[in-house]
């Protein structure tokens, strides 16, 4: 039965991003998984993001929605634009709301920024800890910002192309419903960049922060959804 109710979710939400979605500058990422666009933030601005990311964390303030993995590896700022008022408008998010309300079909009514600091610990799992889709059902779409240079050792963003459609013919391998996986039988692609790339994502894909094997590497990241209580909801997910 449970099987049954995710086949009928995952045609209905199919059908309404064919519908009323799939427009807009981002179409194209139904069948590119990603979008990747250089240079989309000036670098003074860039070391000045970083500079307030790595205070933030080390004043560790409850007040900044600061939280940490288990091992210190994956450290976010939970509303990071509450902290950068002068600098928010770098990231022109009106337009990049009204991209994803075209992509998606879908009314965005709460937003916010989380930046992060992932660090080579031993043990890390990557930003994001390991395999996972942000919905099973819904597409949704994550801009991140690099802030430093993003090689293969360096933690870079990682998908499985085109594991946001097709769901039902590969629901073998990755069950419908199914939001965390353990292994994947898929080619993860890596999405490398210089700091200052955009990467604009469909994260119904299966995707990950690949494991940091050296150095430290910052994004800020986009969140949208078309609840009221986007930030409230991630920090509950996070515990």
């Amino acid at each position: 039965m449970t099987q049954l109710k995710s086949y009928a979710k995952h045609i209905l939400t199919a059908s309404h991003i064919r519908t009323l979605g799939l427009a807009g500058k981002y179409s194209a990422l139904y069948n590119q998984t990603y979008l990747t666009v250089p240079n989309s933030l000036p670098t003074d601005i860039i070391d000045t993001l970083i500079k307030i990311i790595n205070s933030t964390i080390e004043k560790n303030s409850k007040d900044d929605f600061v939280w940490s993995d288990q091992i210190g590896s994956d450290i976010r700022i939970i509303g990071f634009e509450n902290l950068i008022p002068e600098y928010i408008k770098h990231f022109n998010v009106p337009s990049h709301i009204r991209e994803i309300e075209a992509y998606t079909g879908r009314k965005v009514r709460s937003w916010f920024l989380m930046a992060n600091r992932t660090s080579a610990i031993s043990g890390n799992l990557g930003s994001g800890g390991g395999y996972h889709r942000d919905s099973p059902y819904s597409h949704q779409i994550k801009c991140i910002w690099y802030l430093s240079d993003v090689k293969e050792n360096n933690g870079p963003f990682q998908v499985v192309l085109n594991s946001h459609r097709n769901l039902v013919k590969n629901r073998r391998r990755y069950p419908l419903g199914q939001l965390r996986f353990d292994r994947i039988e898929d080619d993860m692609v890596s999405v490398l960049g210089k700091k200052g790339t955009l990467v604009i994502c469909d994260t119904k894909c299966i995707h990950r922060g690949k494991p940091i094997e050296s150095g430290s590497r910052y994004a800020v990241t986009l969140y949208t959804s078309p609840k009221e209580n986007s930030k409230e909801e991630h920090l509950h997910k996070l515990g």
